[in-house]
């Protein structure tokens, strides 16, 4: 059964990028890229933290659910944090890294122009309709969870939802996107390395693709009634936050999660599973299910739901309450 761990992983990349802001300071081939930098530290410390299941999907749906809904956020700053799906297996250490933090807040394409004035950023903007409303999408990664990159690159998605039909493909998945940069002088920098060239910066590109279909997947869940959001753990108090600080170790923030609220009498299929005199059976789980587009608003529908709907935290890391 899996579970969702949280993993603090906002305040170890915001203290891995604080580090590498302390690190290039003046005079630095990067220095024109700190203010971007220290911009995404403020925003991951004021942001609502998230955790989401193993590989970042929330639902698998393949957004289905999203169709004639606008892609919205809950808070205004969100990270989502995930640990790579089966990162363990050998084939997938040469696709992905083991930790991965999403930064999303809604913007537009005016204010990201003026934000990350960059010289091809204008003319990727210029593309899309002036002003136009969505979600940026920031990604960081850590090889380990305390070296912590930034990815140059990030992605807008656009908050009008139209048609799975008029999704572009980047990294492998449907999505519409619009790439853009977030820190031309380490692409810059990085086009001159023999040993990195375009290659390196276009699998960056790439990475975006997974990334946007996680947040998406996470933006689907939201647009179903019975889907709420949990705290899955509260914030250290405090004095502990600043004792811990004191003493070199890094504050422990709220962790949000999404509950599920099965409810009985529309369609949902539940099996109770317990051995006789058990007064409930084993912890509930999810099996493979879909959104149900109902006139009242989507619902998510389980194809069975397995135990008792008290049993506490379930398989994909959503609770039935």
């Amino acid at each position: 059964m899996k579970t969702i761990t949280p993993r603090n992983y906002a305040a170890k990349a915001a203290n891995s990028l604080r580090a590498f802001v302390e690190r290039h300071g003046a005079g630095n081939d990067l220095e024109s890229d700190l203010p971007a930098i220290r911009s995404t530290i403020d925003m991951i410390e004021g942001a609502t933290h998230f955790a989401v299941p193993d590989g970042g999907v929330t639902l698998e749906n393949d957004l289905r659910g999203l169709e004639g809904h606008e892609a919205r956020l809950p808070y205004p700053y969100i990270t989502l944090e995930f640990r790579s799906q089966d990162y363990s297996a050998p084939e997938a250490k040469s696709r992905a890294v083991p930790s991965n933090l999403l930064l999303a807040y809604e913007t537009t394409t005016d204010e990201l122009a003026a934000r990350y004035p960059y010289r091809t950023n204008p003319e990727r903007f210029a593309k899309r309709p002036d002003g136009e409303a969505g979600i940026a999408l920031l990604f960081l990664f850590g090889e380990d969870e305390r070296m912590w990159m930034l990815n140059p690159y990030a992605l807008f998605i656009p908050r009008t939802w139209e048609s799975i039909a008029q999704r572009q493909q980047v990294g492998g998945w449907a999505l519409k996107y619009l790439p853009f940069c977030v820190q031309p002088a380490t692409v810059e920098y990085g086009l001159k390395d023999p040993s990195r060239g375009e290659p390196f910066f276009e699998s960056l590109i790439e990475v975006l693709g997974p990334a946007g279909y996680a947040l998406l997947t996470f933006c689907e869940a939201l647009t179903c009634r019975n889907v709420s959001i949990g705290t899955l753990r509260e914030a250290a108090p405090q004095q502990v936050n600043s004792r811990r600080e004191r003493n070199g170790k890094l504050p422990l923030y709220e962790i949000k999660t999404l509950m599920i609220e099965v409810p009985t009498g529309e369609g949902i299929e539940v099996e109770r599973k317990g051995t006789s005199g058990e007064r409930s059976g084993p912890r509930a789980h999810l099996r493979r299910g879909h959104v149900r587009r109902l006139a009242s608003g989507n619902i998510w529908i389980n194809s069975m739901i397995v135990g008792a709907k008290n049993g506490g935290w379930i398989e994909k890391g959503y609770n039935v309450k």
